[in-house]
This record gives structure tokens, C-alpha cells and sequence, in this order.
């Protein structure tokens, strides 16, 4: 039987990397026509070695925090090694990171009780799933903070089920890697502890090691992260300083709910902070997205409602950045995300209220799903921010389907 499991995962496998070489073919040479940021900082450290931004050439090329730093020093890595070909070696990169993501989500199946079967079948769904065809051949971070979040919470639940403190150490370095490429992941380090807590309720001695494995093991993944940006700036930070900039897109009179271009919104705004150092920017933006919460709280409440709409469906440009980068089949992939979305919503539904023994541990999975959806009303959707947490859907779809399948097999064959 577990080599039978074997053989299916290989299997498995083999088809999720052959649809992404498919997609590598599809995708060639396009791309949006500009650098994203992670990729000037990049051609940066090539170039001089040093992590430099100019704030998308409006200001002097500076050392910078904009930016956390495993992406970009991966993109570098790829530079430095293949030259020309740097491209095909990031994706083969993504695509392995998203055949691990695929090995986790059985794992994760597994651990929340599930059987092998439904453990494949959650590893099918990893495969063939369109966001994760896409963005495992696209110059973003979303494989790797998918990679990093969907280990980071299989290790939290394996460490209480299993005892484990080397799961728990797991758990933090991946959690604390996860927000090293995109900062918003730094929520999940506190989160942690809180639901072990609960769930290790009078079991205090054990609950206070697995925490402090986990967070001495957080703490020595983002320490020299934190240590250049004191040295940088003379300021103890954990993640960059794009936040504020971000939360002002998604919290003024012109915003939509997503994404808009910075001087598309207020072109003399920016250039006010043009002089500005990079930390005081940061701060300028926060405070001018509170001022609009604060002077207009009913259009706040609205762009909220709206984002979170747009996180449990989709965003109504969903693809743009596809469709900026000239892809081939824009049109077939964009219908894919939303259709696959919506197709795997109702089942998943399903598999989330039949829990039943389930419950203790999807708690966590719902906590983080809620987390992510309040941390999208504060800033503004994207369907990139949403994926990494896809992969928890997915499971639920597996239970669902266990639970929905049985009973249409009953209703079209009766027991006589």
C-alpha cells in the first residue's frame, strides 16, 4: 500500500511539472514593462553589492528596507549563476519549491486526520491548480511565501498532535522565512502561540517549550534582517518599509480596492516625500491612509466591505499583471483562476462544517483565513496576497468532496 502511495505521488508529481513546463513554454520572454521592485534591487546586488531602491526612479538609488530580502537575493542568485538563462533557473527553482508545496498539502491532509486517498487527492488539486500552474512560472513571490506558509502551519499542527519540538522549530524558521518575502506573513509568528495555547490548555510546561523553540527559532531567521536594517536606518524593524505606502493605496479618496499605481493616485503627494528618508516616507504614508479613516470612516467601511468581497471571490482585474506582461491565453487563464475559485468555494464550505473531530485543529486554518481577510480590508486585495493561503481551501475541498461523494452515491443507489 505505501508503495502504491508512492507511485501515485510521482505520478502526481510528474503532471504538476509538466503542466508548469507547459506554462514556461506559454510564458517565454514576457514580462510587465518594467523592473517590480524586488528586481531592481537585484540587478543591484549583481551590479555593486549593495540592496539598493530608488523608489520606482524618483528618487536617488539608496540603501533600502522597501523590500524584504529572500526574493530579491534569490533573484540575484539566479543572475549571478545563469547570466542570460537566469529565468529558466528561477522557475525550475519555483517549480521544485511548488512540488514541495504539493508533498506538504498531503502531509497536511494526513495530519489532520486524513486517509491516503484524501491525502492525494489534496496533492492532485496542489497540481493542476491554475494560480499555482502560474505564479511557479511568473517572476513573483507567491510560490515561495506558499512553500514557506503552508510548512509553517503543517509544522504547528504537527508539533502539538506529535509532541514535536523540532516541528515547532520548523514551524518558526519557515513562518519567520514566509515573512521575509512578504511582510504581512509576520501575524502568523503571534498567532501560534495564542491557538497553542488554547489548544495545549493546562499542558503549560509543554505549551512554553514548543513556543520558545519556535520563537528563538523565528528570532535567529530574521535577526540579520533586523540587524541591516538598524544599521540602515538606526531603527529596529522587523519587515520593510513598503507598509505605509501600501496602506495609504488601499485608504484614500481615490482608492478602489486594490492595487493603483502610487502617482496615479496623487502624483505631488509622492514627490512631497521625495526628500524624505526612507522610514519617515513609511510613516508619512501610515499617517495619511489614518487621516482618510479617520475624516471619511463611512468610505473606509465601504473600501473594506469591498476588499473583503474581493478576497472570498476575486478582484475585478484579477490578471492584470498577466495581462500587462503580454501571456499568451490571457484570457483562458484569467477565466481558470476565477472559475477554479468559485468551483472549489461550495465544497469547501462543505468540508469546513463537516469537521467534526476536525475542529480543534481547523481552528487554526480559520483563524489565519481571518486574519489574512482583515489584514486585506487594512491595505487593499490581491489575488498574489490570497494564494499562499489557497492551499487551506483545497484541503477543505478534499473533506468536502469525502463527505459529498459518499452522498451521491447513496442517493443515485439506494440501499434496498
Amino acid at each position: 500500500m505505501v508503495r502504491k502511495v508512492y507511485l501515485w505521488l510521482i505520478l502526481i508529481l510528474v503532471l504538476a511539472i509538466g503542466l508548469r513546463g507547459v506554462a514556461m513554454v506559454l510564458v517565454g520572454e514576457s514580462h510587465v514593462p518594467w523592473d517590480i521592485e524586488f528586481e531592481e534591487i537585484a540587478n543591484n546586488l549583481v551590479e555593486n553589492g549593495q540592496y539598493r531602491f530608488s523608489l520606482y526612479q524618483l528618487t536617488p538609488s539608496l540603501p533600502t528596507s522597501f523590500i524584504p530580502p529572500v526574493y530579491p537575493l534569490l533573484l540575484a542568485f539566479t543572475r549571478i549563476v545563469a547570466g542570460e538563462n537566469s529565468l529558466i533557473l528561477l522557475q525550475s527553482i519555483q517549480i521544485l519549491a511548488a512540488c514541495l508545496i504539493i508533498l506538504f498539502l498531503y502531509g497536511m491532509v494526513k495530519t489532520l486526520g486524513g486517509n491516503q486517498r484524501q491525502g492525494l487527492l489534496a496533492a492532485f488539486f496542489g497540481a493542476v491548480y491554475p494560480p499555482y500552474i502560474s505564479y511557479a512560472v511568473d517572476i513573483s513571490t507567491t510560490t515561495l511565501e506558499t512553500l514557506f506558509v503552508i510548512l509553517g502551519l503543517w509544522m504547528a499542527i504537527r508539533a502539538v498532535k506529535n509532541h514535536s519540538l523540532l516541528s515547532a522549530i520548523t514551524c518558526g524558521a519557515s513562518l519567520a522565512l514566509a515573512t521575509l518575502t512578504r511582510p504581512t506573513w509576520l501575524s502568523l509568528l503571534p498567532l501560534i502561540p495564542l491557538w497553542w495555547f488554547v489548544y495545549l490548555w493546562k499542558k503549560w510546561g509543554f505549551w512554553f517549550k514548543t513556543s520558545l523553540a519556535m520563537g528563538l527559532a523565528a528570532i535567529v531567521v530574521l535577526s540579520p534582517w533586523i540587524y541591516y536594517n538598524y544599521i540602515t536606518h538606526g531603527v529596529f524593524m522587523a519587515t520593510s518599509t513598503n507598509g505605509g505606502l501600501n496602506f495609504w493605496i488601499g485608504n484614500n479618496s481615490n482608492a478602489n480596492g486594490e492595487y493603483i499605481f502610487p502617482t496615479n493616485l496623487d502624483k505631488d503627494l509622492v514627490e512631497s516625500t521625495l526628500t524624505m528618508s526612507e522610514v519617515e516616507r513609511d510613516r508619512f504614508f501610515y499617517r495619511q491612509g489614518w487621516q482618510f479613516i479617520m475624516d471619511q470612516p463611512d468610505r473606509f467601511f465601504r473600501l473594506a466591505g469591498r476588499k473583503l468581497l474581493y478576497f472570498i471571490l476575486y478582484r475585478p482585474n484579477i490578471g492584470s499583471s498577466v495581462q500587462a506582461a503580454g501571456y499568451q491565453l490571457f484570457d483562458l487563464v484569467k477565466l481558470g483562476f476565477i472559475l477554479t475559485w468559485l468551483g472549489m468555494l461550495p465544497f469547501a464550505a462543505l468540508g469546513l462544517f463537516s469537521g467534526g473531530a476536525k475542529w480543534r485543529e481547523y481552528s487554526l486554518l480559520i483563524l489565519i483565513f481571518i486574519v489574512q481577510a482583515l489584514i486585506t480590508m487594512l491595505y487593499f486585495s490581491g489575488t498574489r496576497f490570497r494564494t499562499p493561503i489557497d492551499g487551506l481551501v483545497i484541503i477543505w475541498v478534499v473533506f468536502g468532496l469525502s463527505t459529498f461523494l459518499p452522498f451521491l452515491k447513496n442517493r443515485k443507489h439506494p440501499a434496498a
